[in-house]
């Protein structure tokens, strides 16, 4: 672990991690719909949170690469990619439920359309 901290070219790719980390978390902010409306879309909200946190996890590594922070490194890791794992999930539970719901419309409005036959 030490030669992975000590490292002499570690500047570039860790402020690289660091900049990827702020666009990403800025880019998740402006795509995320605000939750105290009535009307929320939650898949477009999640996808903004996943966004924020990958972003937030890889400005944390950057900055635990640069700074020598073992701590800050796990933590960055496995939180990150807890959440990651967890609004992954989410969104594909969402994404499944939508699309049973889908075909069940579908499949109602051609039992209608045929019922008049």
């Amino acid at each position: 672990m030490d030669t992975f901290f000590t490292l002499p070219w570690r500047h570039g790719p860790a402020l690289a991690l660091v900049a990827l980390g702020v666009a990403l978390t800025v880019h998740g902010l402006q795509g995320m719909p605000n939750p105290t409306r009535r009307h929320v879309d939650i898949v477009a909200w999640l996808r903004g949170f996943r966004r924020i946190i990958t972003g937030l996890a890889l400005l944390m590594v950057g900055i635990a690469w640069l700074r020598h922070l073992p701590w800050l490194l796990a933590i960055a890791l496995g939180a990150g990619l807890q959440e990651i794992r967890e609004s992954t999930s989410y969104l594909l539970t969402l994404d499944k439920a939508g699309r049973g719901r889908q075909s069940a419309v579908a499949v109602g409005s051609r039992r209608c359309e045929g019922a008049g036959d």
